[in-house]
């Protein structure tokens, strides 16, 4: 996992498995990693890609939820 980039972050488990059904459709397979503490229930939702898929991914949330 060294190589792949974080691309978005969120505290909101349905956002986070939104986008990354949305990036599963474009075939760029991210990879959610849920660093949430489960007692205290924070921290984040974390979407990877791969390094060549960094910017269509980022394009492509932007232009298919709005969400920064």
């Amino acid at each position: 996992m060294k190589s792949w980039q974080k691309i978005y972050a969120t505290e909101e488990s349905v956002r986070a498995h939104l986008v990354k059904g949305i990036l599963e459709a474009k075939e760029l397979r991210p990879v959610l990693i849920n660093k949430k503490d489960s007692v205290y229930q924070i921290g984040n939702y974390e979407i990877y890609v791969l390094p060549e898929n960094v910017l269509k991914a980022i394009k492509t949330i932007t232009d298919e939820t709005g969400f920064e």
